[in-house]
């Protein structure tokens, strides 16, 4: 929108409608041509300045385009699309105030002017998210026909995970114009948390019919559910997969940015099976569509000089307040300095805390890890590292991605998702002894090195755990009834745990089993689908509680009678918590690493009393603690006892201070 400046003559403004109208056929050179013919005869031309303002920013000229809007705006500074313009300018400058006064000046101008109301809501979404979506919502009521409007609401909803609100506006928008390929795809992932499998391919087909995109396809051929229907599904789930793989493998996909099609089979490792292969299929179909992903760092081919500290880098995204964080700033903490050199990459998330500030105070080198790949790698490949640990590969784009590339002359995973990656690059996967089966140590594409039965899993820095006085009724529980809890996400619930859950109802007639909703509320409608065919006479005797700060978190552990540990996929930091807090957790060891790590634990305290060996067995057992009050309190006094063998192991340092030295001379 460009207002009327009507100090000009006819034939001027003529010759200004024909550079609109060639404009507006996406000629944008030859309006500027026309632009610049009327400024050289009335060089305040303001429609003339304004067009061209906007074509040099189009252009990514906002230094010119700055200037033409300063012009303007002493000429007319009543001109609020002007102002909005000039603030989208100072925006693309990184002058955020400005950009706002720039804004908030249009608006005062004209509060009815829906594009300001819209550009300072997208101002906001990197400053504060409540007020951008304000802003949001007051451009669609000046005009409800936007679709850029709400598309930004449905990202602003899409942040803070509320995924049923994003795929509403995501829907809006493509009722008013269904031709938008991105928006499709878009919806697409939001209905992958929150809908059917058959709903997310319908949204991912919609975008494929208006423009073929090799991403979009690898991810409608990738899909799984997040929570499974039945046991029966988990074998067809996986052969649709399989087959879906061997097909892109065959076809030969181009894919110039894989962020943007991002696919890590994340939900594949809660299903309870040796994923290896698919991993390696999928990191092969990546590595041959996206080429540039393979690059070598330019000190990996030099000679190594063996008289220096070793240079070690860990990289995450979440080095905050998680459990990645937990699980490895004791290791970063305490690792021999006189023979280590330790470099911390922070891939930006946006989240900095205390945790944060804890990793940069104990490294040598601590970087943030910002911008695209290439940009990413460049920073990494700086440290010329001898061995770089990934310690989470698999739950987020960057790291996995980065993966690919030799960024250090060493590189290893370990289980902060405890799956192999089956990417070619990465040569070591670190897990434990008492982790592995001989089943599982088949599982790998790395190669395994495991911490002895003489280490602790990791190298656990202690908690500090908060207290507080709730009792059971603050948390809507009767305290008269026994209380089984579960402190995972509905994700991680496999269908072998409703067996359980539904064999400990049965013969515990006042027990209750609490369970978490997760953060995204569609999960418990689809777990509670699921056990309401399982154990149908049991659900009056089940309770969701909404995802519970750290401090609840916390008490509950302390509060429930027994803690339930789920089959197939158990806890990591969850049960090191419990355990902290002498809670008694109930474990089925599997055959993988993913559903032994509560088992390890309980191998390092010496306490056998809570580990299963078949489901009768497990129910069982935290029957017996759930309604035996004295073996309950003895249990957890001996575990309250010996939970410090878990923290600050030595043994584990040593083993993988070792390991670090060896790997890096090889």
């Amino acid at each position: 929108m460009i207002q009327t400046n009507n100090n000009t003559s006819t034939s001027e403004d003529g010759l200004f409608d024909t550079a609109r109208q060639l404009f507006s056929a996406g000629r944008s050179h030859a309006a500027a041509v026309i632009c610049k013919k009327l400024l050289h005869v009335h060089s305040e031309h303001g429609n003339a300045l304004h067009l061209l303002g906007i074509v040099e920013q189009q252009s990514g000229n906002f230094l010119v385009a700055k200037c033409l809007f300063q012009k303007l705006l002493k000429v007319d500074p009543n001109n609020f699309t002007a102002w909005s313009n000039y603030g989208v300018v100072s925006r693309s400058l990184g002058d955020l105030e400005h950009a706002r006064e720039c804004f908030e000046n249009a608006l005062k101008i004209c509060p009815e002017y829906a594009d300001a109301w819209n550009n300072l809501g997208a101002l906001f979404e990197v400053m504060d998210t409540a007020k951008a979506e304000d802003c949001f919502k007051r451009a669609l009521e000046l005009a409800p026909s936007s679709v850029d409007t709400c598309n930004n609401l449905a990202l602003i909803c899409k942040k803070s995970k509320r995924f049923s609100d994003a795929a509403s506006w995501y829907s809006r928008s493509l009722s008013m114009n269904k031709s938008q390929p991105d928006i499709w795809c878009h919806l697409a992932e939001v209905l992958e948390e929150t809908s059917s499998l058959e709903e997310i391919r319908a949204a991912y087909r919609s975008s494929l019919a208006l423009r073929q995109d090799d991403g979009v396809s690898l991810k409608l051929a990738t899909l799984l559910p997040v929570v499974l229907p039945s046991y029966s599904a988990i074998g067809p789930v996986r052969e649709e997969l399989w087959h879906n793989l061997e097909l892109l493998k065959h076809q030969g996909l181009i894919i110039e940015n894989p962020l943007k099609s991002f696919r890590t089979l994340f939900y594949l490792a809660y299903q309870g099976e040796n994923d290896r292969k698919f991993h390696e299929m999928l990191a092969d179909i990546y590595r041959a569509a996206s080429q540039g992903l393979s690059w070598n760092a330019p000190h990996i081919e030099r000679k190594i000089t063996t008289n220096e500290r070793v240079r070690v880098g860990f990289i995450s995204r979440f080095f905050y307040q998680h459990t990645i964080a937990k699980l490895n700033i004791g290791m970063i903490e305490k690792l021999d300095r006189s023979r280590f050199h330790i470099s911390v990459f922070l891939i930006n998330s946006g989240n900095s805390d205390e945790m944060t500030h804890r990793f940069a105070a104990t490294a040598d080198s601590f970087a943030v890890l910002d911008g695209g790949l290439a940009q990413m790698r460049n920073q990494v490949a700086a440290a010329e590292l001898d061995i770089l640990l990934y310690t989470d590969i698999g739950m987020e784009p960057y790291s996995y991605f980065l993966a690919f590339s030799r960024l250090a002359r060493v590189q290893c995973a370990t289980w902060g998702h405890p799956a192999t990656t089956g990417i070619s690059t990465i040569d070591y996967f670190i897990s434990h002894e008492d982790c592995e089966t001989e089943e599982s140590r088949t599982a790998y594409s790395e190669k395994l090195f495991c911490l002895s039965s003489a280490a602790a899993c990791a190298c656990y820095a202690y908690p500090s755990l908060p207290h507080t006085g709730r009792t059971l009724e603050y948390y809507g529980i009767d305290s008269g009834q026994n209380v089984y809890y579960c402190p995972q996400p509905p994700f991680k619930m496999h269908p072998d745990f409703d067996i359980l859950l539904k064999g400990i109802l049965e013969r515990d007639p006042n027990g209750l089993v609490v369970l978490l909703r997760g953060v995204v509320p569609e999960s418990e409608m689809l777990l509670r689908q699921r056990l309401s065919e399982t154990m149908p006479a049991c659900m009056d005797r089940l309770l969701f509680l909404n995802p519970l700060p750290f401090d609840d978190y916390i008490r509950m552990l302390e509060l429930a009678d027994v803690i339930l540990d789920t089959p197939h996929f158990s806890g990591g930091s969850s049960s090191v918590e419990a355990l902290a807090v002498g809670a008694a957790v109930v474990t089925l060891p599997s055959r993988y690493l993913k559903g032994r790590l509560t088992y390890a634990w309980y191998r390092r305290l010496g306490i056998d009393d809570c580990i299963a060996y078949n489901a009768d067995d497990y129910i069982r057992i935290a029957v017996r603690i759930g309604t035996d009050r004295k073996v309950r309190e003895n249990l957890q006094w001996r575990i309250k006892e010996a939970s410090h063998l878990i923290f600050d192991d030595k043994q584990a340092l040593k083993e993988l201070e070792n390991f670090f030295q060896k790997v890096s001379q090889s």
